[in-house]
C-alpha cells in the first residue's frame, strides 16, 4: 500500500523544499485569489447595481426635464388665454401656432368649457356643430377630473392611437379664470421623440423603459410594444403593486419574457402615474463574476506556474552546495572505512549557513585527516617495534602520540611492557644469546657490554663465577700435578 509520508520522506531535500514552497505558494496565491474573488464579486455586484441605477436616474431625470419644458410651454401659453379673455379665435389660433412652432409640437389645442369648442393651432375649430363633444374626450376628462380632485397642474396622459394612426401622448393643463374653470390647453407629442429619450437608459446589457402601473408599456425603444404587456411589465407591476416603496431604486428581481430573472430598478415620473424601470439581465451579474473568475484563475495559475520555476531554479542555486557536501561527506566516509587514501576539504561556495556547515565539516575532516595520519605513523611503528622484539632488539619504543586516547592508553602500557622487559632481560637479546652460545662452548670469558637489563648482568656474573671456578680447578689441578711429580 502507498505510504506517501514514506514516500516524502525518501525525497532529497531539495525536492522536499521544493514540494513545501510550492504548497505554500499555491495555498498563499489561492487564498489571495478567494479573497480578490469575493471582494470583486462584491464590488462588481455594487457596481453594476449603481451603474443601473445611475442609468434609470440620467433617463428620469431626462424625461422629467423634457415633461417640464412641455409644462413651462402649456403654462406660459395658459397665462396668455387666461389673461386675454377676449381673445378671438384666429388670435387663438395664432398664439397656439407659434408656441407649436417654438416648442416643436405636433399638435396644440384648448378645449373651452362654456363655447364647447376645440380651437387646435392647425387652424381648425371643432364644436357642437361638427359633432364634436371636447367634454367627452379622454385628454379633456384627463385633466378636468385631476382639477376636481385638487390636482391642477400639469398632467400627461397615456398613450393613444390618433387620427392618423400614430401613437401619441398629450400634455395637459386645467385653465382658470377667477378661480372659475374655464378649459383645458393640451398639445399632442409624437411617441418616437419620447422613444429617442429612452435612448439614454439603453445600454449593451439592459434597458430603460416606461410602465403604467397595470404593467402597460408605456414608452418604449421599440414603438411596436407600447399600449402592450408582456410577463415582464407585468411581473414589474405586480412587484410594485405588492411594495411600493420599490419604486425608490430599490434593486428586485422578477422573471422576464424568457422566464429568466432580471434584475429591476424602478422610479416614479414625476406628475404621472408612470415609473421609468431599467431591466439588466441578471446573467450579466453573475456573468461578469465568471469572467472575473476565470481571469483570476488563469492569472492565478500562470503566477504560480512562474512562482514554482522561479523558487526551484533559486532552491537548486542555493542547495546546490548541498550536493557537493553529500559528496564530500561520502568520501569522508569512505576514508573512515579505509575505501580511500587520502581526502580533499569541501569546497565553500557562500558564506552563508551552508558556507559555515562546509566550513566545519572541513575542520572535523582535517582533524580526523591529522589523527588518522597520526595513528598511522604509530601503527607503523608499533610495527617496526615488533619486528625489532622479533630479532631480538628490546630497546625500541613507540614514539608517536596519538590523539586517540585508547590507543594513547595502548602506546603507554606497549612502551611500559618494553621498558619492563629491558630492566628485566636487557636491552638486546641476540646479544644474550650469544654470550649463551658462547658459554655453551665453554668460553666464559665473553660479557655483555653496557649490561642494563636484570639477565645480562645475572649473565655477565654467572660468566665471571664460572671463570672463577674453573680458574679455581686449574689451579688446584696444577697443584696435584705438581705433587704427583715430586712424589715420583
Amino acid at each position: 500500500m502507498w505510504n506517501p509520508i514514506k514516500t516524502f520522506s525518501n525525497l532529497s531535500i531539495i525536492v522536499k523544499l521544493s514540494l513545501l514552497v510550492s504548497l505554500s505558494i499555491i495555498f498563499v496565491i489561492s487564498l489571495g485569489n478567494i479573497w480578490s474573488y469575493l471582494y470583486l464579486k462584491e464590488y462588481n455586484l455594487e457596481s453594476i447595481e449603481n451603474t443601473q441605477r445611475e442609468i434609470n436616474t440620467n433617463t428620469l431625470k431626462a424625461l422629467e426635464f423634457y415633461f417640464n419644458t412641455q409644462q413651462v410651454a402649456l403654462q406660459a401659453l395658459r397665462k396668455e388665454i387666461v389673461e386675454n379673455p377676449n381673445l378671438s379665435d384666429k388670435e387663438i389660433i395664432n398664439l397656439l401656432e407659434l408656441f407649436r412652432v417654438g416648442k416643436d409640437l405636433d399638435l396644440l389645442y384648448i378645449g373651452l368649457d362654456k363655447s364647447i369648442k376645440n380651437i387646435r393651432s392647425n387652424g381648425k375649430i371643432l364644436s357642437l356643430e361638427t359633432n364634436y363633444d371636447v367634454r367627452e374626450r379622454g385628454w379633456y376628462k384627463f385633466a378636468k377630473n385631476k382639477t376636481s380632485q385638487g390636482e391642477i397642474e400639469f398632467g400627461i396622459t397615456t398613450p393613444y392611437k390618433d387620427s392618423s394612426g400614430n401613437i401619441s401622448v398629450s400634455y395637459v393643463l386645467p385653465m382658470y379664470r377667477d378661480g372659475e374653470f374655464i378649459g383645458v390647453i393640451a398639445s399632442d407629442d409624437n411617441l418616437s421623440k419620447l422613444s429617442n429619450l429612452l435612448e439614454v437608459g439603453k445600454t449593451k446589457v439592459g434597458t430603460t423603459n416606461v410602465y403604467d402601473s397595470d404593467g402597460t408599456i408605456v414608452f418604449h425603444t421599440e414603438q411596436d410594444k407600447v399600449l402592450s404587456k408582456n410577463t415582464l411589465s407585468e411581473n414589474i407591476a405586480k412587484s410594485l403593486q405588492t411594495n411600493p416603496g420599490l419604486t425608490n431604486g430599490t434593486l428586485f428581481e422578477v422573471v422576464d419574457n424568457e422566464k429568466e430573472l432580471s434584475e429591476v430598478i424602478c422610479s416614479n415620473i414625476a406628475k404621472t402615474n408612470f415609473v421609468a424601470c431599467s431591466i439588466v439581465k441578471k446573467d450579466f451579474y453573475y456573468k461578469e463574476l465568471r469572467n472575473n473568475l476565470v481571469r483570476q484563475v488563469i492569472s492565478g495559475g500562470i503566477g504560480i506556474l512562474i512562482a514554482l520555476s522561479l523558487v526551484t531554479i533559486v532552491l537548486f542555486y542555493i542547495l546546490s552546495p548541498l550536493k557537493k557536501l553529500q559528496w564530500g561527506i561520502q568520501n569522508f566516509f569512505d576514508y573512515l572505512n579505509f575505501k580511500r587514501k587520502d581526502i580533499a576539504k569541501n569546497p565553500i561556495i557562500a558564506d552563508d549557513e551552508i558556507g559555515k556547515i562546509t566550513e566545519k565539516i572541513n575542520d572535523g575532516i582535517e582533524q580526523t585527516k591529522q589523527r588518522y595520519q597520526q595513528e598511522e605513523v604509530m601503527l607503523k611503528e608499533t610495527i617496526q617495534v615488533c619486528q625489532d622484539i622479533e630479532q631480538g632488539i628490546l630497546s625500541s619504543r613507540i614514539t608517536a602520540i596519538p590523539n586517540n586516547p585508547n590507543l594513547l592508553n595502548l602506546q603507554k602500557n606497549f612502551n611500559l611492557f618494553l621498558d619492563i622487559l629491558e630492566k628485566k632481560i636487557g636491552s638486546n637479546f641476540n646479544l644474550i644469546s650469544e654470550i649463551l652460545d658462547c658459554y655453551k662452548n665453554s668460553n666464559f670469558t665473553a660479557k655483555v657490554q653496557n649490561e642494563k637489563g636484570e639477565m645480562e648482568v645475572n649473565i655477565n656474573a654467572l660468566g665471571i663465577e664460572i671463570s672463577k671456578m674453573l680458574n679455581q680447578r686449574k689451579e688446584f689441578a696444577n697443584l696435584l700435578n705438581e705433587k704427583a711429580r715430586k712424589h715420583c
